[in-house]
């Protein structure tokens, strides 16, 4: 049996994890999983999946973004993996279409380690070093959303890519939102008031602010200046007609309002960034 370790240079390629399975499958089992990444941002292309498939994912934390940094990062785990007995490891798989890593390969090679490379775009050096190649036909989409979950309005942003030009281009993204008169309309701005009949009758609207006063026992409009707050110990809740609600747990209906628009729009969602200006971490 060939035991794979299977290592990603996020910064240079976002493969489908899926895909990549499926490769490997007909070269062996893989035993290890390692994803690398230069930002942070790319935890939110995979969400959960890093955690589906069993990855590890190292970031290496800069202020300006160093390719190298991942490519001698990666150098190194393989050395790890490959100077470590008890996983057995006969094949180094590695997807990225950096030339760099031919210095890798050939150095694997010495000790008879096998290696395959996974890409969309590999170049020569690398083809001419490796084992074996895949072609990968489809990649992820390099896009990010973002959400701003705001005290008076929340945003939503969706920021590409250009990989031609290797430029980010960044808009507000509409979705369609109850106005004063309690009919959708598309709009970029997404009131953050609340209208809570139960724990889980939501409504959220241009209408619940409009309309607080006839139903202010329901409605929460300034939940975000009470995350963190304690009273006598005990952290802070609204008071509303049928019970007691956490500030935290307003914020989590406003982002679940937003994650039903983007499913709707998208069909699928990897993950957000969500920016949020707090004195405690967030519990949604």
């Amino acid at each position: 049996m060939t035991n794979i370790a299977l290592l990603l240079d996020l910064d240079n390629i976002k493969p489908k994890l899926g895909v990549l399975e499926q490769i490997c499958q007909s070269y062996g089992k893989v035993i290890e999983r390692r994803a690398f990444s230069n930002t942070a941002a790319v935890l939110t292309a995979y969400g959960s999946q890093f955690r589906e498939f069993k990855y590890r994912f190292e970031l290496i934390p800069s202020l300006t973004p160093n390719p190298q940094e991942v490519d001698n990062l990666i150098f190194t785990t393989a050395e790890e993996l490959v100077n470590n007995s008890s996983l057995n490891i006969n094949l180094i798989a590695i997807v990225s279409n950096d030339n760099d890593y031919s210095h890798l390969i050939e150095k694997l090679g010495k000790r008879r380690i096998q290696t395959l490379i996974i890409g969309n775009q590999i170049g020569h050096r690398l083809r001419e070093s490796a084992s074996y190649t895949e072609i990968l036909n489809e990649v992820m989409r390099p896009s990010y959303i973002g959400i701003d979950l705001g005290t008076t309005n929340t945003v939503i942003s969706l920021a590409n890519i250009n990989l031609m030009r290797n430029e980010w281009t960044a808009s507000v993204l509409e979705v369609p939102v109850k106005s004063e008169q309690k009919v959708e309309s598309k709009t970029n701005m997404i009131p953050s008031s609340v209208r809570l009949k139960s724990q889980t009758e939501v409504e959220i609207g241009y209408h619940v602010r409009s309309q607080y006063m006839a139903f202010r026992d329901q409605t929460i409009l300034a939940w975000k200046h009470h995350i963190g707050e304690t009273v006598n110990g005990v952290p802070y809740q609204h008071k509303l007609s049928w019970g007691e609600v956490k500030p935290e747990e307003a914020a989590a209906k406003i982002l679940q309002f937003c994650r039903e628009r983007l499913l709707k729009k998208y069909g699928e969602l990897q993950g957000a960034v969500i920016t949020h200006r707090s004195v405690k971490p967030m519990q949604i």
